[in-house]
């Protein structure tokens, strides 16, 4: 029998305008319906009939979990955010599900409200919001059945990723694979992807995004295939493959590409400006580039183009450009807490001021370790590159060369 039907019958009594003695005559005592209401007793099936008949109501439907419109409308809610991605209407469905999370009892409803909030930041990319929910929810996850614990540390993965804290990200990523079980969930290999890649790690990426890849093909998500070959694509760039990257940014580019949603097209043409400058052809990177700042619809999503793209001034000694370029990446990276970019951009600001000793410390003290303790080789080792550098050029090849070993080292 519900856990719920006191409170049904309690709810049904007031909107009906009754009282208590209103509903138990001629069934039961005052008393005895006072427990039942308060969930201290369960009625017979002789007094639940009469209690129906009196509220205009079968017996079926004071069975139904009051919370059950609630919980599918979390479903709802969450399927326009991470499988239909319809940012439009998850923020409708936000405004009507935080109204009933309200008026929903139970700490447990609460929390399922939270974590799906969460996950709704997550997709908004309103970190701010995100984290003031993941504090709310941290070490919350006792309270879950197993279904929920998989959700629980698949949103906290990608609260991670999205916080740049990797080794963080993938932690939680695992844990969510431990509560997987038969669950084939795509999404959850393409977050592996995602995070292996970041860690240089494309072999392991690879074999995730492949694994996606074939899941998005059978159920037909054009814009999460599209999604895998750019990160088979950039896993390509990391292995040095530009012909194979060249291949993946190609397959986009052919598959109905004007209908390619801004966020997606961005990423796109950033990669292949990327790829131009990495076969030293600057003039093309900085065309797609400038396509990508054009498309990308928020300026956190500009970050990466805006620090290549100060790389390129910086090489072509344009100072004032370079100068706007660092100017406009701080702005944006302070206001999103963005520490990874914020470490790159003053990097660049300390270069083109000449400051060399306060470089040299700021490179030691916080860009190395940050970069270390993060997992991200290929950020560790250019930085490391970098500081050997300095130092030889400064005479002092005994540091220079003990930061060249540890780069190499990487490799």
């Amino acid at each position: 029998m519900s856990q719920y039907i006191g409170k049904v019958i309690r709810d049904l009594r007031v909107k009906q305008n009754m009282t208590q003695q209103d509903l138990a005559k001629g069934i039961c005592s005052v008393t005895y319906l006072s427990k039942i209401e308060n969930n201290n007793m369960t009625p017979s099936d002789e007094v639940l009939e009469c209690i129906c008949g009196r509220l205009g109501i079968t017996k079926d439907e004071l069975m139904i979990d009051p919370h059950e419109s609630f919980l599918k409308d979390l479903e709802t809610w969450l399927k326009s955010i991470a499988v239909e991605r319809d940012a439009d209407q998850a923020d409708q469905l936000y405004v009507d599900i935080k109204k009933q999370a309200e008026n929903v009892d139970g700490h447990l409803y609460q929390m399922y409200f939270r974590l799906y909030e969460l996950r709704y930041f997550t997709f908004k990319r309103n970190i701010k919001e995100a984290e003031h929910v993941f504090h709310v929810l941290k070490d919350k996850e006792y309270l879950f059945n197993d279904m929920h614990k998989y959700r629980y540390y698949k949103f906290l993965g990608i609260f991670h990723i999205q916080k740049d804290l990797l080794n963080l990200a993938l932690d939680f990523l695992l844990k969510a694979e431990d509560y997987m079980k038969n669950l084939m969930d795509p999404e959850l290999f393409y977050l592996f992807s995602i995070t292996y890649s970041r860690l240089h790690n494309p072999a392991k990426s690879i074999l995730y995004a492949r694994d996606a890849l074939k899941l998005y093909q059978e159920n037909i998500n054009h814009r999460r295939i599209q999604e895998c070959h750019l990160l088979l694509g950039i896993n390509s760039l990391l292995l040095k493959d530009y012909t194979a990257a060249e291949n993946h940014f190609t397959k986009i580019l052919h598959s109905d590409f004007e209908k390619t949603n801004k966020h997606l097209k961005g990423r796109i043409y950033h990669n292949l400006g990327y790829l131009k400058y990495l076969n030293h052809d600057i003039a093309g990177a900085e065309t797609y580039l400038n396509k990508a700042l054009e498309v990308k619809p928020y300026e956190l999503e500009q970050l990466n183009t805006l620090v290549l793209l100060a790389k390129i001034q910086d090489m072509k000694g344009n100072h004032d450009q370079l100068s706007s370029l660092i100017d406009k990446g701080l702005k944006i990276a302070d206001a999103h807490h963005k520490d990874r970019f914020i470490l790159k951009f003053t990097v660049l600001k300390l270069k083109l001021k000449n400051s060399k000793e306060k470089l040299i410390n700021y490179l030691q003290d916080e860009v190395i370790p940050f970069f270390a303790d993060n997992g991200e080789a290929d950020e560790l080792k250019e930085n490391l590159m970098f500081l050997a550098d300095l130092y030889y050029k400064d005479r002092k090849y005994k540091d220079a060369a003990k930061y060249f070993k540890e780069a190499c080292e990487l490799s």
